[in-house]
């Protein structure tokens, strides 16, 4: 006996599919054919993400006979690059949709602030200060965060390199209306006005208004052998302890030797990330007598932090006492010691 089958299902294009809630329950329509007349029931309905992650949708059913089905979105991130259908045990090849809209919304941020403060609405755009030595919790209060930890990130750092710093870990709390809140930790960092974004899903959201500020350096107190009755030619080795330092900058290695010199300039160093290529520490170790610039008389050499509280460096050649401390990181100075 000859076997008879119809056609399997075909999708033309999808409507109703571009900045969906990430909580779902948002309808679409698929257009296509042989999707069967009134009362067929629909096997399934899958879409797949730019990610990989593939999602069911739910209540589908035959809107226009044979030409249309009706569903609902599922909980999900990311924008959508397929979608298949099932009809009668037979399933359709995937149908790609292209385009940034095409799928989820990107996450949206309304406020910022550090953890346990008033939330800062959108229209505020004052600076968020934050400890330079261990960081601090932050709190990100957005939309269409999704429900998945492991698909959100939150980045800050200047215009030239905004994902300098991650803010990690993080926890979310999902609200109600819609509203997510973010908490994460920042690590040690230097520098002023840096944009915090939000990634979700390989999405990336909009800038914040608000900047992320690093405190500025503090220095406590100056020790080692060239602090007091250091010898005039210089190379002797002196410590700065305090705070706000940032994370450690690379030592000095073969490949890129420090040599000590009595110009009055300091050395910027930067760190083995790649991503912080550019002089993102700008390390500058001043001391001596202030100068009518505000300056000081001579520069530390080889300076390097060591962490977030210590710098190393050698004296310059010089001479005098009673010497008083300076230091320059990220762009922020510290107050004299």
């Amino acid at each position: 006996t000859d076997t008879i089958s119809f056609a399997p299902p075909s999708i033309y294009n999808v409507l109703g599919a571009s900045n969906i809630p990430t909580e779902g329950n948002s309808t679409f329509i698929l257009n296509g054919t042989n999707f069967g007349p009134y009362g067929t029931v629909i096997d399934y309905v899958k879409y797949t993400n730019s990610l990989g992650d593939t999602y069911v949708a739910t209540d589908c059913n035959v809107l226009v006979a044979f030409t249309q089905i009706r569903c609902k979105t599922a909980p999900g991130v990311g924008n959508i690059v397929s979608w298949t259908v099932a009809v009668g045990g037979q399933e359709s090849m995937p149908a790609s949709t292209v385009g940034d809209s095409i799928g989820y919304r990107k996450p949206e941020i309304t406020s910022l602030t550090t953890a346990g403060q008033t939330e800062n609405p959108l229209s505020s755009n004052n600076t968020l200060v934050i400890e330079g030595t261990s960081g601090e919790e932050i709190e990100i209060v957005g939309k269409d965060f999704g429900s998945d930890i492991s698909k959100i990130n939150a980045y800050f750092g200047p215009a030239t390199h905004s994902d300098r710093y991650t803010a990690a870990p993080c926890r979310l709390q999902i609200g109600g209306n819609g509203k997510n809140t973010l908490t994460c930790n920042t690590p040690p960092g230097v520098g002023a006005g840096h944009t915090l974004y939000v990634s979700v899903g390989g999405q990336v959201g909009l800038l914040y208004p608000r900047k992320v500020s690093y405190a500025p350096p503090v220095i406590v107190s100056v020790d080692g052998p060239g602090a007091s009755g250091s010898t005039t030619t210089g190379g002797e080795s002196i410590f700065l302890i305090g705070k706000n330092f940032g994370p450690p900058t690379s030592s000095f290695a073969p490949s890129n030797p420090c040599t000590l010199n009595n110009q009055m300039s300091g050395l910027p160093h930067t760190t083995s990330n790649s991503k912080n290529d550019y002089v993102y520490a700008n390390l500058q170790v001043e001391y001596g007598t202030a100068l009518g610039t505000g300056s000081l008389t001579y520069f530390g050499q080889c300076c390097v932090i060591s962490s977030s509280q210590l710098i190393q460096c050698y004296t310059s050649v010089g001479t005098g006492n009673k010497h008083v401390w300076k230091v320059n990181i990220g762009l922020q100075d510290s107050s004299i010691l």
